[in-house]
């Protein structure tokens, strides 16, 4: 995109209004709730091999999830103030 170049047309409003429902509709929560599940597990209730492997691999995955957590609440909060910025300047394009 060239420099100077500012618009929001109605399918940017789109797609952001999208991702913020989708944000706010249980994507959070759901990752949380999915955190939750995994920290669950322990020996006691879940044994073997690939319980093993997993209980390997879970602290980066949980990591890498917080961290998703973190940029999704910020790119939402983002995306809707650089749209509300460029409405507000007069940005609106077709």
């Amino acid at each position: 995109m060239g420099q100077g170049v500012v618009k929001s047309t109605p399918d940017a409003i789109t797609a952001i209004q999208n991702m913020k429902n989708t944000i706010n509709g249980g994507l959070l929560e759901n990752i949380n709730s999915f955190i939750s599940y995994a920290d669950s597990l322990n020996s006691e209730n879940f044994a073997g091999a690939k319980a093993d492997q997993f209980y390997s691999e879970w602290p980066e995955t949980k990591s890498a999830l917080q961290t998703a957590l973190e940029r999704l609440n910020m790119m939402s909060d983002d995306v809707m103030t650089v749209n509300t910025n460029i409405q507000g300047a007069g940005g609106n394009q077709v």
